[in-house]
């Protein structure tokens, strides 16, 4: 079952076209990706910083699956760290953040950064008993992943 617990989603038709037409986006993932602020960029984050805008659907998240602050939480496609930084002001402090960006996971949240790690395929995470998560998640990565 999917949940848009993210009140501004974006459109991914839109996102698969923009991607296919930059094809540096989708093999970096570095400084270019996140950081460069760009008005004519058409791909990334244009910008990519730590301003607690993922507070409230964290809230919510913890709300609908009755998470506390034993629960233990994964996020694949972690960037740098931002929404697993608002898990763990909320007490839920047993995380883990996979990304595929040496240099988003080098800017990670300092309350996260040594939550987070390097995956360099897609099973790297999936090496875990069945139960060893109470949450997994993953915001803003399935337009990179194959069928």
């Amino acid at each position: 079952m999917f949940i848009n617990l993210f009140p501004k989603s974006i459109d991914i038709k839109n996102r698969r076209r923009t991607l296919a037409e930059n094809q540096m986006a989708l093999t970096t993932f570095g400084p270019e990706y996140f950081d460069s602020v760009d008005p004519m960029k058409v791909y990334g984050y244009n910008g990519y910083y730590y301003d607690g805008r993922f507070a409230g659907p964290v809230s919510n998240i913890i709300e609908r699956y009755g998470l506390h602050t034993g629960s233990k939480v994964m996020e694949v496609g972690c960037a740098k760290g931002y929404v697993l930084t608002e898990f763990v002001k909320k007490g839920i402090t047993n995380i883990q953040g996979y990304d595929v960006s040496e240099y988003a996971l080098s800017k990670a949240h300092p309350l996260v950064i040594e939550h987070v790690d390097l995956v360099t395929s897609s099973n790297s995470y999936l090496d875990c008993d069945e139960n060893t998560y109470d949450f997994v998640f993953c915001k803003d990565t399935l337009p990179y992943l194959s069928r």
